[in-house]
């Protein structure tokens, strides 16, 4: 995914190279008027009226733009079967999610460009979900819209139903600031929940002993390699601040997972593909749970997560990966069978 960054660059900048300005008045490399409505201005955002949330679409955040930063040179609209050719064949990393339309706009900084990016993903979930696939932990800052990351010039976040991508291709102040200004500005148009949305509910049912900040990732297909795993929700633990009976012999990381299926019997079915996805690596040292009354197992192994215990409740399939300590992952277990008695996650996440 990293190398979508650099694949949307150099294609947008041969685009506009040869299209030149697609706006009556805004030549591609004519030098921004101080007196335009990119000039940065610190109270510029004061009293903007957000669009209403039940009626939020691409057109009206588009055009919420166009009115504001009038440099825009380059305007042009996406769907699932023309996406290739702007990201190329990391669309289907897109497309995997429920991505309905991208809209990208150029805006000319004297001799520089802003490209932005706006993903309509079609909801709040998978929204997050392509934004927890392209960043890692470390880059995530939650700054702005519901949890956004900054690395290589480029600057993501995801609001409401829209991931948006923000990229320029010099590092200076003027553009730095733009950059910030613009993301303020779909930051107050688009009203998001920070509390009381699908995502902050799903990471509370997650244990937060050790849990590694901003890790929570969401795979709605092919989690962990296998084509049976989908609609999975996944958070990282330090392992090195874990304190185990058995320690954890260098392993850094451990990794909690919860896969959603329609419904029981298709997750009880899951117990057998599991076994037989990773019968290589298990290594014959595989038993029940210890003390949990539920369909499952636990077991060594010698992939990159050390051990697997991967149980069935309800319809859910959830496994702790990684430690070493049987007791431990059954209270980590625990701990989140606890939290899913009273919610259904499948009302949440459609």
């Amino acid at each position: 995914m990293k190398k979508l960054i650099v694949i949307c660059i150099v294609i947008v900048i041969v685009i506009f190279n040869c299209d030149g300005a697609k706006k009556e008045g805004t030549k591609a490399n004519e030098p921004i008027d101080t007196n335009s409505k990119t000039k940065i201005e610190s109270d510029n955002n004061k009293d903007i009226e957000a669009i209403d949330p039940s009626n939020i679409n691409l057109e009206e955040l588009v055009n919420r733009l166009q009115k504001k930063y009038d440099t825009y040179t380059f305007i042009r609209y996406y769907n699932s079967e023309n996406l290739m050719d702007i990201i190329d064949g990391e669309a289907i990393a897109y497309t995997s999610f429920d991505f309905k339309r991208l809209c990208l706009i150029n805006y000319n900084l004297g001799d520089s460009y802003i490209v932005i990016f706006l993903f309509d993903m079609g909801n709040f979930v998978s929204a997050y979900g392509i934004l927890s696939q392209e960043n890692t932990f470390e880059n995530i800052k939650n700054k702005y819209g519901f949890t956004s990351a900054y690395t290589q010039n480029t600057l993501t976040f995801c609001d409401n139903k829209f991931y948006i991508k923000i990229q320029s291709i010099e590092d200076t102040k003027y553009v730095n600031e733009f950059v910030s200004q613009v993301a303020n500005y779909i930051d107050e148009l688009i009203v998001t929940d920070k509390k009381n949305n699908p995502i902050s509910k799903i990471e509370k049912l997650f244990p937060t002993n050790n849990a590694i900040n901003n890790s929570l990732a969401y795979n709605k297909k092919d989690f962990l390699g296998t084509d049976f795993l989908e609609y999975s929700f996944s958070k990282k633990y330090n392992m090195k601040a874990a304190k185990t009976d058995k320690g954890n012999e260098g392993q850094e990381e451990g990794l909690i997972f919860i896969s959603i299926f329609k419904d029981d019997t298709e997750a009880r079915a899951s117990l057998i593909k599991y076994r037989q996805y990773f019968e290589e690596d298990l290594d014959g040292d595989v038993k029940k749970p210890l003390n949990l009354a539920l369909p499952g197992f636990f077991g060594k192994a010698s992939d990159e997560w050390g051990i697997h215990y991967y149980f069935i409740y309800k319809n859910y399939a959830i496994g702790v990966l990684g430690f070493l300590d049987e007791k431990y992952s059954e209270e980590y277990a625990n701990q989140m069978i606890n939290k899913l008695k009273d919610i259904d996650l499948l009302k949440l996440i459609y």
